[in-house]
């Protein structure tokens, strides 16, 4: 089913091969389970986690253009009444989530390529405890950016270069399970 994308260039869309290359490293179908997506975009990642067996998915997104766009986006696949979302900054909303005591299963943070907040937003995960302790968070960011090994108490679980993209995913140490 084909998509619509938020016009302009302020939203970057998660290549084709990128997307289907991450769902298939995480396994071809989610048993259940809520999921997290920052910086929501078209939807597209929240829309393809919910065909592949999540539960539900939250998306923030700062810009209205895309929420419309999200929305007619999961209208168009029958998936809206199983998304959440909400506008506002990141930060600002991961806070909020916290004291909601929500864990997610899965989490996928893609800033624009330009505002590379990657650390902050896992700082703020890992501060409100929003990871569930056998989640996994997703992060596609430019590959000229590196990211930590180790972030309190997340590594590195697997890295992969795309192009000008990367995708980079953390679980929680063995020790801190």
């Amino acid at each position: 089913m084909r998509l619509q994308a938020v016009k302009g260039n302020t939203t970057r869309p998660t290549a084709d091969k990128v997307r289907e290359a991450l769902f298939h490293r995480l396994g071809p179908y989610f048993d259940g389970g809520i999921g997290l997506d920052l910086y929501g975009g078209s939807g597209a990642i929240s829309i393809e986690a919910i065909s592949r067996g999540m539960e539900r998915m939250h998306i923030v997104e700062l810009s209205k253009e895309a929420i419309t766009t999200i929305t007619k986006n999961a209208k168009h696949c029958r998936v809206d009444q199983r998304l959440t979302i909400q506008q506002g900054r990141a930060q600002s909303v991961l806070k909020r989530l916290s004291s909601e005591r929500i864990q997610f299963d899965f989490i996928y943070i893609d800033p624009p390529y330009k505002q590379q907040m990657i650390e902050e937003d896992i700082q703020a995960i890992v501060d409100g405890t929003l990871l569930h302790p056998d989640g996994v968070i997703v992060c596609e960011h430019d590959s000229g950016v590196t990211l930590p090994k180790v972030i309190e108490s997340l590594e590195t679980v697997h890295e992969k270069r795309y192009r000008d993209t990367t995708i980079t995913m953390y679980r929680m140490s063995e020790s801190e399970e």
